[in-house]
């Protein structure tokens, strides 16, 4: 159950609703303007989009862990 919770917590993520809903909003753009842009294409422009932003928010955490480390020691280094 734990798990099921991670996941939609990360689900309510900007960068990931960002990633998917744009990436909807095209997709149902080209379906209409185009008609061989079909309901194959658009979900895995929409999985495209959503994997865009899971990537997104994962290097962005990686980002803010690393200033973080870089913080504590520079304050225990200013400790010292």
């Amino acid at each position: 159950m734990e798990e099921i919770l991670t996941l939609l917590s990360a689900l309510v993520v900007w960068r990931i609703i960002a990633g998917s809903l744009s990436a909807g909003v095209i997709a149902y753009a080209l379906s209409q303007s185009f008609e061989a842009f079909t309901a194959g294409y658009c979900v895995t422009l929409f999985f495209a989009g959503l994997l865009f932003g899971v990537v997104w928010h994962s290097r962005a955490e990686q980002v803010a862990a690393e200033r973080s480390a870089a913080h504590r020691d520079c304050q225990n280094e200013a400790a010292q």
